[in-house]
Protein backbone atom coordinates (compact mmCIF):
# COMPACT_ATOMS: atom_id res chain seq x y z
CA UNK A 1 0.00 0.00 0.00
CA UNK A 2 2.95 2.33 0.78
CA UNK A 3 4.39 1.63 -2.30
CA UNK A 4 1.63 2.73 -4.40
CA UNK A 5 1.02 5.69 -2.62
CA UNK A 6 4.93 6.46 -3.33
CA UNK A 7 4.42 5.96 -7.03
CA UNK A 8 1.88 8.58 -6.96
CA UNK A 9 4.08 11.90 -6.01
CA UNK A 10 6.47 11.67 -9.36
CA UNK A 11 7.59 15.36 -10.74
CA UNK A 12 5.09 14.55 -13.28
CA UNK A 13 2.16 13.76 -11.56
CA UNK A 14 -0.53 16.07 -10.14
CA UNK A 15 -0.49 14.66 -6.74
CA UNK A 16 3.54 15.32 -6.90
CA UNK A 17 3.19 19.17 -8.92
CA UNK A 18 0.88 19.84 -5.50
CA UNK A 19 3.49 18.45 -3.15
CA UNK A 20 6.16 20.47 -4.89
CA UNK A 21 4.05 23.71 -5.15
CA UNK A 22 2.93 23.76 -1.68
CA UNK A 23 6.75 22.49 0.01
CA UNK A 24 8.11 25.59 -1.62
CA UNK A 25 5.76 27.63 -0.17
CA UNK A 26 6.73 26.87 3.39
CA UNK A 27 8.50 29.14 5.61
CA UNK A 28 8.73 27.79 9.03
CA UNK A 29 8.85 24.05 9.75
CA UNK A 30 6.50 23.89 12.86
CA UNK A 31 3.60 21.51 12.28
CA UNK A 32 4.27 21.44 8.65
CA UNK A 33 4.84 17.67 8.27
CA UNK A 34 1.70 17.16 10.17
CA UNK A 35 -0.38 19.14 7.72
CA UNK A 36 1.13 17.25 4.78
CA UNK A 37 0.46 14.06 5.94
CA UNK A 38 -3.08 15.10 6.81
CA UNK A 39 -3.81 16.97 3.16
CA UNK A 40 -2.52 14.40 0.90
CA UNK A 41 -3.77 10.99 3.23
CA UNK A 42 -0.43 9.74 4.26
CA UNK A 43 1.75 8.99 7.10
CA UNK A 44 3.70 11.66 8.04
CA UNK A 45 7.74 9.27 7.40
CA UNK A 46 5.57 9.09 4.05
CA UNK A 47 6.46 12.95 3.65
CA UNK A 48 9.59 13.38 4.95
CA UNK A 49 10.55 10.30 1.99
CA UNK A 50 8.43 12.03 -0.38
CA UNK A 51 10.74 15.08 0.37
CA UNK A 52 13.78 12.93 -0.12
CA UNK A 53 12.67 11.24 -3.51
CA UNK A 54 11.47 14.69 -5.03
CA UNK A 55 15.07 16.41 -4.04
CA UNK A 56 13.02 19.45 -2.51
CA UNK A 57 14.75 21.34 0.05
CA UNK A 58 14.78 21.06 4.11
CA UNK A 59 11.73 23.41 5.23
CA UNK A 60 14.42 25.79 6.80
CA UNK A 61 15.86 26.14 3.10
CA UNK A 62 12.50 26.58 1.12
CA UNK A 63 12.13 29.71 -1.61
CA UNK A 64 9.76 30.86 0.37
CA UNK A 65 11.89 30.61 3.44
CA UNK A 66 15.24 32.48 1.64
CA UNK A 67 12.89 34.90 0.50
CA UNK A 68 11.39 35.92 4.11
CA UNK A 69 15.16 36.05 5.69
CA UNK A 70 16.31 38.16 2.95
CA UNK A 71 13.20 40.87 3.52
CA UNK A 72 13.85 40.24 7.71
CA UNK A 73 17.79 41.11 6.82
CA UNK A 74 16.57 44.72 4.56
CA UNK A 75 14.38 45.55 7.54
CA UNK A 76 16.95 44.88 9.99
CA UNK A 77 19.31 47.17 7.56
CA UNK A 78 16.68 50.01 7.52
CA UNK A 79 16.96 49.94 11.14
CA UNK A 80 13.67 48.16 12.95
CA UNK A 81 14.81 46.44 16.20
CA UNK A 82 14.11 42.84 16.48
CA UNK A 83 11.07 42.92 18.63
CA UNK A 84 9.48 44.88 15.57
CA UNK A 85 10.11 42.90 12.40
CA UNK A 86 9.13 39.61 15.02
CA UNK A 87 6.22 41.42 15.60
CA UNK A 88 5.73 41.83 11.96
CA UNK A 89 6.22 37.89 11.11
CA UNK A 90 4.37 36.56 14.05
CA UNK A 91 8.12 34.82 15.13
CA UNK A 92 9.55 35.72 18.48
CA UNK A 93 12.90 37.62 18.64
CA UNK A 94 15.40 35.31 19.28
CA UNK A 95 14.42 33.65 16.07
CA UNK A 96 14.66 36.84 14.20
CA UNK A 97 18.18 36.86 16.15
CA UNK A 98 19.07 33.49 15.08
CA UNK A 99 18.07 34.24 11.30
CA UNK A 100 20.47 37.49 11.34
CA UNK A 101 23.21 35.14 12.71
CA UNK A 102 23.30 32.49 10.13
CA UNK A 103 23.50 35.00 7.47
CA UNK A 104 26.58 36.46 9.49
CA UNK A 105 25.06 39.81 9.98
CA UNK A 106 26.47 42.41 12.60
CA UNK A 107 23.95 42.66 15.35
CA UNK A 108 23.38 46.34 16.72
CA UNK A 109 24.64 46.76 20.21
CA UNK A 110 21.89 46.53 22.83
CA UNK A 111 20.50 49.76 24.06
CA UNK A 112 21.12 50.63 28.07
CA UNK A 113 19.42 53.14 29.60
CA UNK A 114 21.54 54.93 32.41
CA UNK A 115 19.95 55.59 35.78
CA UNK A 116 21.15 59.00 35.36
CA UNK A 117 19.91 60.49 32.74
CA UNK A 118 16.16 60.51 34.22
CA UNK A 119 14.28 61.71 37.17
CA UNK A 120 13.44 60.01 39.96
CA UNK A 121 9.84 60.44 40.56
CA UNK A 122 9.26 59.72 44.32
CA UNK A 123 10.88 62.83 45.66
CA UNK A 124 10.49 66.77 45.47
CA UNK A 125 14.19 67.14 44.56
CA UNK A 126 15.94 68.52 41.56
CA UNK A 127 17.40 65.79 39.84
CA UNK A 128 20.95 67.10 40.58
CA UNK A 129 20.53 67.55 44.13
CA UNK A 130 19.43 64.68 44.31
CA UNK A 131 22.13 62.79 43.02
CA UNK A 132 24.78 64.93 44.83
CA UNK A 133 22.51 64.38 48.15
CA UNK A 134 23.04 60.30 48.05
CA UNK A 135 26.32 60.64 47.16
CA UNK A 136 26.70 62.82 50.17
CA UNK A 137 24.99 60.22 52.22
CA UNK A 138 27.03 57.47 51.19
CA UNK A 139 30.60 58.51 50.87
CA UNK A 140 30.48 61.50 53.59
CA UNK A 141 27.85 60.22 56.22
CA UNK A 142 28.48 56.41 55.27
CA UNK A 143 25.19 55.55 55.16
CA UNK A 144 23.99 52.38 53.90
CA UNK A 145 22.18 52.20 51.00
CA UNK A 146 19.22 51.00 52.91
CA UNK A 147 19.53 53.87 55.12
CA UNK A 148 19.70 56.19 52.38
CA UNK A 149 16.44 55.18 50.77
CA UNK A 150 14.90 55.02 54.01
CA UNK A 151 15.87 58.94 54.46
CA UNK A 152 15.52 59.82 50.90
CA UNK A 153 11.72 57.69 50.11
CA UNK A 154 13.33 56.04 47.24
CA UNK A 155 13.84 52.28 46.47
CA UNK A 156 16.93 50.53 47.59
CA UNK A 157 17.70 49.87 44.15
CA UNK A 158 17.06 52.98 42.75
CA UNK A 159 19.45 54.18 45.14
CA UNK A 160 22.29 51.56 44.27
CA UNK A 161 21.74 51.78 40.70
CA UNK A 162 22.63 55.65 41.29
CA UNK A 163 25.83 54.97 42.79
CA UNK A 164 27.14 52.50 40.78
CA UNK A 165 26.48 54.74 37.31
CA UNK A 166 28.00 57.73 39.16
CA UNK A 167 31.41 55.69 39.43
CA UNK A 168 30.85 55.44 43.54
CA UNK A 169 32.62 51.78 44.96
CA UNK A 170 30.42 50.30 46.48
CA UNK A 171 31.11 49.49 50.00
CA UNK A 172 30.87 45.31 51.25
CA UNK A 173 27.68 45.15 53.35
CA UNK A 174 29.14 42.87 55.53
CA UNK A 175 32.41 43.28 57.60
CA UNK A 176 33.87 40.38 59.27
CA UNK A 177 35.14 40.87 62.68
CA UNK A 178 37.78 38.93 64.27
CA UNK A 179 38.57 39.94 67.98
CA UNK A 180 37.56 37.90 70.64
CA UNK A 181 34.58 39.80 71.83
CA UNK A 182 32.18 39.18 68.58
CA UNK A 183 33.04 35.13 68.03
CA UNK A 184 30.40 32.72 68.22
CA UNK A 185 30.45 29.03 69.04
CA UNK A 186 28.08 27.00 67.03
CA UNK A 187 24.69 25.72 68.69
CA UNK A 188 25.36 22.12 66.48
CA UNK A 189 28.93 21.52 66.06
CA UNK A 190 30.71 23.63 68.90
CA UNK A 191 33.08 25.34 66.38
CA UNK A 192 34.09 28.74 67.43
CA UNK A 193 33.57 31.14 64.42
CA UNK A 194 33.54 35.11 63.83
CA UNK A 195 30.62 36.69 63.37
CA UNK A 196 29.58 38.87 60.35
CA UNK A 197 28.11 42.20 61.46
CA UNK A 198 27.10 45.48 59.81
CA UNK A 199 26.69 47.65 63.00
CA UNK A 200 26.98 46.57 66.16
CA UNK A 201 27.06 42.15 67.08
CA UNK A 202 24.44 40.33 65.23
CA UNK A 203 23.18 37.13 66.83
CA UNK A 204 24.43 34.43 64.59
CA UNK A 205 23.89 31.12 66.19
CA UNK A 206 25.16 28.56 63.67
CA UNK A 207 28.43 28.67 61.67
CA UNK A 208 27.00 27.58 58.78
CA UNK A 209 23.89 27.03 57.11
CA UNK A 210 24.35 23.24 57.35
CA UNK A 211 24.35 22.92 60.52
CA UNK A 212 21.11 25.19 60.91
CA UNK A 213 19.25 22.68 58.82
CA UNK A 214 20.47 19.97 60.62
CA UNK A 215 19.41 21.61 64.25
CA UNK A 216 16.25 22.50 62.58
CA UNK A 217 15.56 18.77 61.52
CA UNK A 218 16.64 17.76 65.23
CA UNK A 219 14.33 20.09 66.55
CA UNK A 220 11.27 18.39 64.56
CA UNK A 221 12.48 14.84 65.75
CA UNK A 222 12.02 15.67 69.10
CA UNK A 223 8.66 17.53 68.85
CA UNK A 224 7.70 14.46 66.58
CA UNK A 225 6.61 16.13 63.82
CA UNK A 226 9.11 14.10 62.03
CA UNK A 227 9.85 10.43 62.25
CA UNK A 228 12.77 8.55 62.26
CA UNK A 229 14.49 6.17 64.71
CA UNK A 230 17.57 5.73 62.47
CA UNK A 231 18.10 9.58 61.65
CA UNK A 232 17.32 10.69 65.31
CA UNK A 233 20.18 7.93 66.74
CA UNK A 234 22.77 9.40 63.99
CA UNK A 235 21.86 12.95 65.18
CA UNK A 236 22.35 11.82 68.56
CA UNK A 237 25.60 10.49 68.15
CA UNK A 238 27.03 13.52 66.14
CA UNK A 239 25.72 16.03 69.27
CA UNK A 240 27.55 13.39 71.69
CA UNK A 241 30.82 13.37 69.49
CA UNK A 242 30.80 17.22 69.54
CA UNK A 243 30.02 17.91 72.73
CA UNK A 244 30.77 15.18 74.97
CA UNK A 245 29.90 16.02 78.60
CA UNK A 246 27.87 18.91 77.47
CA UNK A 247 25.54 16.67 75.62
CA UNK A 248 22.50 17.50 77.27
CA UNK A 249 23.19 21.12 77.65
CA UNK A 250 23.02 21.16 73.84
CA UNK A 251 20.41 20.39 73.17
CA UNK A 252 18.51 22.17 75.71
CA UNK A 253 20.05 24.96 74.23
CA UNK A 254 18.98 24.01 70.22
CA UNK A 255 15.36 23.68 71.39
CA UNK A 256 15.83 26.94 73.04
CA UNK A 257 16.97 28.37 69.97
CA UNK A 258 13.75 27.27 68.53
CA UNK A 259 11.56 28.63 70.67
CA UNK A 260 13.18 32.06 70.41
CA UNK A 261 12.96 31.54 66.84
Amino acid sequence: MAKQKHKEFEEYTERGKEFIKLWNKQVFGKGVIKSFAQHFGVSTSLVYRIRIKLGLPDLMNTPARKDLEKRIIGWYHDGKGTEKIAQMYGFCAEEINVILKKHNVQINPQHVTNPLWYKTRCTTMSHTKLLSEIKRLYSDEHMSGKQIAHTLGLDHNCVMRKLKFMNITIRKSRVLVLDEHNKGECLWCGKIFPRYIVSGPRTQLYCCGKCKNQAKDYRRLLAGTKTSDKRMDLMNDMLRKAWSERFCEAVERIVKAGVQA
